[in-house]
């Protein structure tokens, strides 16, 4: 997973986290509680950079919240 708007500042290497990917949502998490991100495929707009993104993403890491737009990484 990377951060930091994909400048590859910040990565985070996590071993294979559980999947549920039905009804539009996506969602990864680790058992222990300290990685859980949930993708909607719903369109999201950037508040920065007012770009457009097919999902809105929400991270929880290690007890911090984050919200955002994302898309598929090739």
């Amino acid at each position: 997973m990377n951060g930091d708007y994909g400048a590859w500042q910040r990565r985070f290497v996590v071993p294979e986290p559980v999947v549920d990917d039905s009804g539009g949502v996506a969602r990864y998490w680790l058992d222990d509680g300290s990685l859980d991100v949930l993708i909607r495929r719903e369109p999201c707009v950037d508040s920065m950079s007012g770009m457009n993104f097919p999902s809105q993403v929400s991270v929880l890491l290690d007890g911090k919240s984050y919200q955002g737009c994302g898309r598929a990484l090739r």
